[in-house]
């Protein structure tokens, strides 16, 4: 809802700096506490740019890349794990030994790897790239182990010996056998790479890098666009003794993330199979 309609909900400017507000009948500087201005609910950034706003206007963007690198890894994840599930002898060992591979990489830093390759002002294809890389490994994994179990099925070896290739039993019979884990699935990796692409702008690797606008000869400021998640992480811890921007911004993360974990959950218990014959 907040990434549909957020932008048009957004009582101030995202982009509007307020570099001298009035805080109790005195003149104070950015950044602002929660609740301090009226106006301001959630306070505000370092350049006095209404926090609320951003989060309304910054959720779109992310929700975008974390859904388009989701579906992709996805769709690589069962299109491996079935031929790797459904693979036998010398192919199945070397499928198998690649995918273990995957999973012994650490995501973070294959995808900042995969970024740092492609260029971080090339946007969203960077981090398809990079979060991309080994990302579907989990997903492929469970994919093959449920392909294998689906692979000894009497209505699978009567489909072979009625004639069907492998391509059509895998993406006829296999595929409708799994398609409920499939869901589920989805909803984990939208978790798991919302998690990342925070971790990431935690970093400073978000969506279009920024432009780094030289002040002085040794002071620079990173001049961002318009607001996404991971670039409002990169630039919302000022001081440690006021992180109150940082909590903000991580809280919307996190809800993210706890509530597609959940989403997650809830369709496993829903399309189990215990479920679906009770």
């Amino acid at each position: 809802f907040i990434a549909i309609f957020g932008p048009s909900l957004a009582p101030q400017d995202p982009m509007k700096e307020n570099y001298t507000l009035a805080v109790n009948g005195k003149i104070h500087t950015p950044p602002y506490n929660p609740m301090e201005v009226p106006g301001y609910i959630l306070g505000t950034d370092r350049f006095g740019r209404d926090l609320w706003s951003r989060i309304l206007w910054g959720v779109r963007p992310t929700m975008i890349m974390v859904l388009t690198v989701a579906v992709i890894r996805l769709l690589i994840g069962v299109t491996l794990g079935m031929i790797t599930g459904w693979q036998e002898g010398r192919k199945g060992r070397m499928l198998d030994s690649i995918l273990s591979t995957a999973l012994s990489i650490p995501v973070l830093i294959a995808a900042i790897v995969g970024i740092f390759i492609v260029g971080i002002d090339k946007g969203l294809l960077a981090f398809i790239i990079g979060l991309g890389l080994t990302g579907w490994a989990e997903s492929a994994r469970m994919v093959s182990e449920q392909t294998r179990t689906i692979k000894g099925q009497v209505f699978v070896e009567a489909a072979r010996a009625l004639g069907a290739s492998d391509r059509r039993v895998l993406y006829v019979h296999v595929l409708r056998q799994i398609m409920s884990m499939v869901w589920m699935l989805l909803a984990f990796e939208i978790s798991s790479t919302l998690l990342v692409s925070a971790e990431l702008g935690f970093l400073g690797y978000y969506i279009g890098g920024g432009i780094w606008v030289e002040i002085t000869d040794f002071a620079v400021v990173n001049a961002q666009g318009l607001p996404e998640l991971g670039q409002m992480l990169a630039s919302s811890l000022v001081k440690i003794t006021d992180p109150s921007a940082l909590i903000v911004v991580g809280s919307v993360v996190c809800a993210g993330v706890l509530g597609f974990n959940l989403l997650g959950e809830g369709l496993r218990l829903q399309l189990s199979q215990e479920h679906l014959r009770g």
